[in-house]
């Protein structure tokens, strides 16, 4: 598995992506798909980003 820590202006959040070790990651920046679930270890639950695709981002018009 890989662990990220995702980072989106100020804010940044861990995330997993079960198998991710699979697949080369491509060029950054990327677009993550990725879902919301409840964590539970240790008897606690916290709430988790799980990844479910990774992808280079395209750039925008703005960029370019």
């Amino acid at each position: 598995h890989l662990i990220f820590r995702l980072r989106q202006g100020n804010r940044h959040r861990r995330a997993v992506f079960f198998n991710g070790v699979t697949n080369p990651l491509p060029p950054t920046p990327w677009d993550i798909a990725f879902r919301i679930r409840a964590d539970e270890y240790d008897g606690e639950t916290l709430v988790a980003m799980q990844i479910e695709a990774v992808r280079q981002a395209e750039r925008r018009a703005c960029e370019q």
